[in-house]
């Protein structure tokens, strides 16, 4: 038979999460889109340029397998041919096995977006070479393995297309960002974004994760929570204060929800 002890306890544990759940609308989440925050932050964030996709691109990113769209020449992206090699080298099947019909089937089915690809380039040449992508809310970061630099860093549509089509980030943002809004009237957002962030080589111990409730700083966390920094203890109230005076300096108050 439970304690008092241990009903007050869990009363306690009960009351918390009540006044930490709250419902979430359709409209908070919108206001963490990028497109909507970032040209109000734009002089204390990454360089970054918004592009808007047609749905015929975001048909492709929902689909099933990983390919390639054709480049604005109408020839296979390097990765395309690259998956076939990985098969020939990696696995039991014949080069027979992977016949002409089953390589026409997939060229049957590939797409191309040359005017996305051109803004691409164009970004990344405006960007010395390298960026990282993302769409409304997230990065593939979930499918950086795949990539040949096993990062976000890319110098080309393919690399971004590649990380777009391999992560479940990706497929979140598109069919279920808004799966645990109340009161939903709309299943998906209108309109969806590409954005292209200037690549910077930052180091993973100094990123920090912040939460925020009611217009105040509740609590700081390491973005990469899975490592232990040990350095960091030693410099934790300087770090607190840094981040704190940030907060107070350009984000209090400014954001379109309170928590």
């Amino acid at each position: 038979m439970p304690t008092k002890e241990g009903k007050d306890k869990h009363e306690e544990n009960v009351n918390q999460e009540e006044e930490f759940n709250f419902d979430c609308t359709i409209s908070q989440i919108d206001n963490c889109d990028f497109s909507k925050w970032y040209p109000k932050y734009k002089k204390i964030s990454l360089k970054s340029r918004i592009i808007p996709l047609e749905e015929e691109f975001i048909n492709y990113l929902n689909e099933d397998g990983i390919y390639l769209p054709f480049n604005d020449n109408g020839q296979p992206q390097k990765f395309y041919q690259a998956e076939k090699d990985i098969y020939d080298i990696d696995s039991d099947w014949s080069s027979d096995e992977y016949d002409d019909e089953d390589e026409d089937d997939n060229t049957n089915k590939v797409p191309s977006f040359p005017s996305l690809e051109k803004q691409i380039n164009s970004v990344i040449e405006e960007f010395n070479g390298n960026v990282f992508p993302k769409l409304n809310w997230s990065a593939p970061k979930d499918a950086a393995w795949i990539s040949i630099s096993q990062s976000l860093k890319c110098t080309n549509p393919s690399d971004i297309f590649l990380l777009l089509k391999s992560s479940d980030f990706i497929n979140h943002d598109i069919s279920h960002a808004y799966e645990n809004c109340s009161k939903k009237s709309i299943t998906r957002p209108e309109t969806f974004h590409l954005v292209l962030r200037k690549w910077y080589d930052l180091l993973p111990s100094m990123e920090f994760r912040c939460f925020v409730r009611d217009n105040e700083l509740i609590a700081i966390s390491q973005r990469d929570y899975v490592t232990y920094y040990d350095f960091l203890h030693e410099i934790k109230d300087e770090l607190e204060d840094i981040i704190l005076d940030f907060f107070e300096d350009h984000i209090q108050g400014t954001f379109d929800d309170p928590s």
